[in-house]
């Protein structure tokens, strides 16, 4: 009994597989083309445009930090960019609880004559921060006015709605304000109108608080 297939069927196959790997190549070639011309469709990853909206929290944290943003598309780049933007603006918020918690809430007495107020706790974030002793009170002063004074900046911190040098432009307009005697209701007042200034307009935030500083101060 011959049990060898016929040649017919041979040739079948081979031919069929070479078409087949030609096509393959022809594929391969295509969507080269369509890549480098940008005419490809990008495939979104969901899980990244989640991380961009989502409030910024240890676990989506640890998910920004195994991800290559070299193996992601143009699109989902930007995403990636921006919920780490927002997980750096959480992450400052926690850095001035931090702060605060060294230096303490409020100013300390010196215990020498000749030291001045927030000595030790000033020397202490110094060090910390491996910076120098002005550089370290105007920190503290910072810290102190965003979680003392501005919940309303700090949930918006914590959120990663603002930036970090919004929040700060918001606490140094403010704490001038609080130094002034400014009532509380005024205060929340002048804190809404920095928040609702977007971070891409934070010079326009910031005269827009000090304008309404020097209102105040007339009254």
């Amino acid at each position: 009994m011959n049990l060898e297939p016929p040649c017919g069927y041979l040739n079948f196959f081979v031919t069929a597989q070479l078409q087949a790997k030609a096509m393959i190549h022809s594929a391969h070639e295509t969507i080269k083309k369509m890549s480098a011309a940008g005419e490809l469709p990008e495939v979104r990853n969901p899980e990244i445009e989640e991380l961009a909206k989502v409030r910024p929290n240890p676990k989506s944290l640890l998910k920004i930090l195994a991800t290559d943003p070299m193996t992601l598309g143009p699109s989902d780049r930007v995403d990636f960019l921006t919920a780490f933007e927002r997980h750096v603006s959480w992450i400052n918020f926690e850095f001035q609880e931090a702060i605060v918690a060294v230096a303490g809430e409020s100013s300390t007495e010196p215990e020498k004559i000749f030291d001045g107020v927030d000595q030790s706790e000033r020397d202490e974030v110094a060090t910390a921060l491996r910076i120098s002793s002005n550089t370290a009170q105007t920190r503290i002063d910072i810290a102190r006015t965003l979680v003392k004074e501005l919940p309303a900046t700090c949930e918006a911190l914590a959120a990663g709605d603002i930036s970090i040098k919004h929040a700060d432009s918001i606490a140094r307009e403010i704490e001038s304000a609080i130094r002034l005697g400014v009532p509380k209701v005024a205060i929340e007042e002048i804190e809404k109108v920095g928040i609702d200034r977007k971070s891409t307009r934070l010079n326009s935030s910031h005269r827009c608080i000090s304008y309404a500083v020097f209102c105040l101060k007339k009254k």
